[in-house]
């Protein structure tokens, strides 16, 4: 059964993956905001998962808030990858070997 405490950690996964993409345009581009981004990318299989999990369990207003939480996470992983995007024209990889 769903707790309070699985809102909260889908809630503030979802805060740190809009924050993450939201503050990769202040690294001005590069390596570094590819990595940020990814990272937003990577933030949001939490709450996938934890929806994924406990979806069959929960009741209809708690799917309610589950379908609003999917919706955040499609929506900021459509402007993580126009940011991704935007950015890997900007790339530049270390030269390896």
């Amino acid at each position: 059964m769903p707790t309070p405490g699985h809102g909260v950690v889908v809630a503030v996964t979802i805060a740190l993956s809009a924050a993450l993409v939201a503050g990769s345009a202040a690294t001005g581009g590069g390596l570094v905001t590819l990595l940020v981004l990814l990272l937003a990318v990577g933030a949001l299989v939490v709450p996938v998962a934890l929806v994924g999990t406990l979806w069959a369990r929960a009741r209809p207003l708690t799917r309610a808030l589950f379908a609003a939480a999917g919706a955040a996470c499609l929506l900021l992983l459509v402007w993580a990858v126009v940011r991704i995007v935007d950015v890997l024209p900007t790339v530049t990889f270390p030269a390896s070997g």
